[in-house]
């Protein structure tokens, strides 16, 4: 409360009180105010009425201020940085004659883990700071504190849908990724030969491709890939082989004993991509309709053999499926049936990325085995085509595929 000390009014007059300078800005009338000042601050008070107004005068309030710190501030934006970024925290307040600040994570008082007005920190989680004043004659002040909040890139893509075979000139293939928790946009690359025309920067792209493939530049070889993008940067690649010539798996379908001097039909499911099936029957069989489709009706010949099949495009030419056919000869009282010749083993996609098919027409492989270049097993199944290569790290590997009486050895290239 600040109050006149003497003086006298004259006609008409009042006292006014002014702050910053004798007819500053007026803060109050009266022969007393209160004020509330929050730093050092003059007043000043006049008698002002109808004869004249007076001079000044004045008093000086000093404030002192609290000991501690008053602002805590990050050059973080919002306080939210990105994983393994320097960040700087910079305390403002009032110290007492030898007191410093001391900073603390976790807990006010918990972990020191530095002093001075600034600290920078490379938190790798989301980090409340902690900041005092300690010494001097306030001691131990109370904490202000601050919380860095910390982002990561984001993680990587699932999976990619979208056609992988049989790509020969087709336009407006489209492939789709699921949304990535935290990601902000979407990076797509293709191989060359390929084209983006449309959604780059979101979960799904259209694509044109032309007749032959390249590498991407991001994996080394012919596939599409996509990364999660978020302020942090880019996730890991998902990646999946493309190719142009039709394939996938298929079963090639018919009789696998047939009689000689009938007619039986072979056939194979459609296969992705292909236009056109070339077949080739064994000695002295005879394909009567049916060549270039999917589907052909032979004359069975004398000799027992292969039935074979081979899709393709106008690009490239896919895996043979091929089916052996016993022929009984009805010349002949005793057709003594044999074994069939196991088929050579197929490994598809080769180089593969997240798994591989063994096509070895009607032979189902009874054990498969996936070595690493040093004879180490790190896969094996029993009774399965299909192997999920996902875990294993890229490199070259060896597949021992074993059947009933032959084991085949293959050479496999995983790339991811």
């Amino acid at each position: 409360m600040l109050s006149v000390n003497g003086g006298s009014l004259g006609t008409g007059a009042i006292w006014k009180w002014y702050r910053g300078s004798c007819g500053g800005t007026l803060v109050g009338t009266g022969s007393s105010i209160t004020v509330s000042p929050t730093s050092t601050t003059t007043y000043f008070v006049r008698a002002e009425g109808l004869c004249n107004t007076t001079i000044c005068v004045s008093r000086t309030i000093t404030v002192s201020l609290p000991c501690g710190p008053q602002t805590l501030v990050s050059n973080a934006p919002n306080n939210t940085t990105c994983y393994g970024t320097a960040v700087t925290l910079t305390v403002g307040g009032t110290l007492s004659s030898g007191a410093s600040w001391k900073w603390y994570k976790n807990s006010c008082g918990g972990i020191c883990i530095g002093s001075g007005t600034n600290l920078v920190v490379m938190p790798t989680s989301t980090t409340t700071y902690y900041v005092r004043a300690e010494g001097g004659t306030c001691g131990i002040t109370s904490c202000m504190s601050i919380t860095i909040i910390v982002n990561n890139v984001p993680n990587r893509p699932a999976y990619i849908t979208g056609l992988t075979s049989g790509l020969c000139n087709r336009t407006g293939v489209t492939y789709c990724t699921p949304a990535v928790s935290g990601a902000t946009s979407y990076h797509w690359s293709v191989p060359t030969g390929a084209t983006i025309v449309s959604g780059q920067g979101t979960t799904c792209i259209t694509v044109n491709f032309s007749g032959s493939l390249g590498s991407n530049s991001l994996c080394g070889y012919s596939a599409i890939c996509v990364r999660a993008v978020n302020a942090c940067g880019f996730s890991q690649a998902r990646c999946v082989n493309l190719y142009t010539a039709p394939t996938g798996f298929a079963t090639l379908s018919g009789l696998s004993y047939a009689t000689q001097g009938n007619t039986t039909t072979y056939s194979i499911s459609s296969i992705n991509g292909a236009t056109s099936y070339n077949w080739s029957v064994p000695a002295g069989w005879s394909i009567l309709s049916g060549q270039g489709t999917n589907s052909i009706t032979v004359l069975v010949g004398q000799h027992s053999g292969y039935v074979r099949v081979t899709p393709s495009n106008a690009c490239a030419s896919g895996s043979i499926r091929m089916k052996y056919v016993i022929v009984y000869n009805p010349g002949f009282r005793d057709n003594t049936l044999t074994n069939p010749e196991t088929p050579d083993a197929i490994l598809y996609p080769n180089p593969a990325n997240e798994s591989f098919t063994i096509e070895s027409g009607d032979a189902l492989p009874s054990f498969v085995e996936v070595m690493d270049i040093s004879g180490k097993v790190v896969f094996n199944g029993t009774g399965i085509r299909q192997v999920n290569t996902q875990q294993l790290t890229t490199g070259i590997y060896l597949v021992r595929i074993y059947f009933n009486d032959e084991i085949q050895t293959k050479r496999l290239e995983i790339l991811h």
